[in-house]
């Protein structure tokens, strides 16, 4: 007599093992999932912020100016001479948002047998050239100061990511990249300090005394002046101890003076906090 096979399904106990095992499965691939996600925000954020540096030569070793400086145009005696980066300027609520400024440097147009000093930051500095982010020539003659600036564009890096400083915390002060009015030579400045809001100061008779200012601080070396600077990016998508390092080389003039330094390079300034 020929035996009947019964089918027997799965018990209980398999059933649960099973869902148990899936839904294990499930979650490390979603936590994989996000972990990639937040590497490559993170990873964004520091390639975009490369990309914004390099810009900014580009900008001032090609330059462009879409708006005139004189009503004359054609015939102004001024010259734009490079960028500034304005780091840690706060908003309307005392606030600093993660916002950069970055500012035309302006100043008189001059030949170069007529610089005053063959040292870039104090002849851009000399009475000849007078360089600001403002134009004040509305204040000559008026009781109360209406400052314009030459030109103001804004940069925020994605993914609310900031730069530190490589103890961890903010990086105020500003990068100044200019031309040389001697050799036409492109050289880089750091300043580091309190970073003074000009992007609300345009009724504030005292904003251009205090971009002189800055320009002093960088020409003393009280306050940075050619050297290196390391910018530690950090965002809430970096989920690792370390920070991963732009490094702006010192006397950078060019694009090829921005580095950014892998995360485990021994030579690193934002390993750990």
């Amino acid at each position: 007599m020929k035996k009947l096979h019964t089918k027997q399904g799965f018990t209980i106990i398999e059933v649960s093992l099973f869902l148990a095992l899936s839904g294990f499965l499930m979650v490390g691939l979603m936590v994989g999932t996000n972990m990639s996600i937040s590497r490559q925000r993170y990873n964004d954020s520091l390639n975009s912020f490369g990309e914004f540096l390099r810009g900014i030569y580009a900008d001032v070793i090609n330059v462009s100016n879409d708006e005139p400086l004189s009503e004359n145009p054609g015939r102004t005696t001024t010259a734009i001479y490079g960028k500034y980066i304005s780091i840690g300027e706060k908003d309307e609520e005392g606030v600093f948002d993660g916002t950069l400024h970055i500012y035309d440097v302006v100043g008189y147009a001059i030949s170069s047998s007529s610089a005053s000093t063959s040292r870039v930051i104090d002849a851009l500095r000399s009475s000849n050239i007078d360089v600001n982010i403002f134009d004040t020539s509305d204040c000559t003659f008026a009781s109360s100061c209406n400052n314009k600036f030459y030109r103001h564009v804004t940069y925020k890096i994605p993914w609310d990511a900031s730069i530190e400083n490589p103890d961890g915390t903010l990086f105020n002060g500003g990068i100044l990249v200019v031309r040389s009015p001697i050799t036409g030579g492109i050289r880089t400045y750091i300043y580091e300090g309190y970073a003074p809001s000009f992007n609300l100061a345009l009724e504030d008779s005292s904003a251009a005394e205090d971009f002189r200012t800055i320009l002093t601080g960088i020409s003393n070396g009280s306050s940075g002046g050619e050297r290196a600077l390391n910018m530690c990016i950090d965002s809430p998508d970096n989920d690792n101890y370390n920070r991963r390092n732009v490094r702006l080389m010192a006397r950078a003039n060019n694009s090829t003076g921005i580095m950014l330094m892998p995360l485990d390079a021994d030579d690193s300034a934002c390993l750990g906090r």
